[in-house]
């Protein structure tokens, strides 16, 4: 049975993408799948498929049904400071990397 997703996004090697569900492990899928589905994707595009070998792919699980406006994604050069705490979920805040030493977030996580 082949796994649903419904995002997936080719980024740079040092890009990180973020979005409101999880992660899938593209370990799930095998990287042949993967690296054929995207062929396939680059090809039909009209897309040089040159590019796909300095890429990486971040495939996110099937969302509930959700409006569009809500469902978010990000990419980008980011870097994150986690927090996790008993009790509570695992927290981030993301920058930009060129940007993560000036961010306060020790603050941010107390404020939010």
């Amino acid at each position: 049975m082949k796994a649903k997703w419904i995002f997936s996004a080719l980024v740079p090697q040092d890009w990180v993408v973020i979005s409101n569900e999880d992660e899938h492990e593209a370990a799930l899928f095998g990287a042949t799948d993967i690296s054929t589905e995207m062929k396939d994707y680059a090809t039909f595009f009209n897309e040089d498929t040159n590019k796909l070998s300095n890429s990486k792919v971040f495939i996110f699980k099937e969302s509930p049904r959700i409006s569009p406006y809500i469902y978010a994604i990000c990419a980008g050069p980011y870097g994150f400071h986690q927090r996790n705490e008993e009790g509570f979920p695992n927290m981030r805040i993301y920058a930009r990397r060129s940007l993560l030493d000036s961010v306060s977030y020790d603050e941010m996580f107390i404020v939010t």
